[in-house]
């Protein structure tokens, strides 16, 4: 006795081969995938070995930990605090590197306002200036950074 499927219409045998095609093309894809997190993960393992963190959990172990008293970021996040970034506006126009008045010619004399003006705004920031120069002369520094939530909104000044 023979058994068949019974195949009424060319609708029905259409979905059956489509159907066929779909669920061959999907065995290879995840088969696709597979090979693919395999040769991931054997980078990864291979980084692992070497001593490199592959993941946040692991940066912020491998992050060298500097105790506050070497620690020169935390002069630098002082200075950046006793910055005075925002000058009124007269005296911002006037301010030839830190503001926007256009610097005078290699021949051409500062103007004494202009001057003043450099003086005041470098006597605002004197406490920042100081623990600038302080800084530089410290060999050791490590921002305080998360490396596992990556919140650190406290560093985005440091690009100015």
């Amino acid at each position: 006795m023979e058994i068949k499927i019974p195949v009424s219409s060319p609708f029905k045998k259409r979905f059956i081969i489509f159907a066929s095609f779909a669920l061959a093309f999907s065995a290879i894809y995840l088969g696709y995938l597979l090979i693919l997190d395999a040769i991931f993960e054997s980078k990864l393992d291979k980084i692992r070995k070497a001593g490199y963190p592959t993941n946040t959990e692991e940066l912020d172990k491998f992050y060298t930990k500097i105790p506050d008293s070497e620690n020169v970021a935390v002069i630098y996040e002082e200075a950046f605090a006793n910055y005075q970034n925002n000058p009124p506006t007269d005296i911002f126009n006037q301010l030839i590197i830190c503001g926007v008045a256009p610097m005078p010619s290699d021949t051409e004399a500062l103007d004494q306002e202009k001057k003043d003006i450099a003086i005041r705004y470098l006597a605002e920031n004197s406490k920042a200036l100081e623990l600038l120069r302080t800084a530089a002369k410290v060999p050791k520094a490590r921002f305080k950074a998360d490396f596992i939530s990556w919140n650190n909104k406290h560093l985005s000044n440091l690009r100015q």
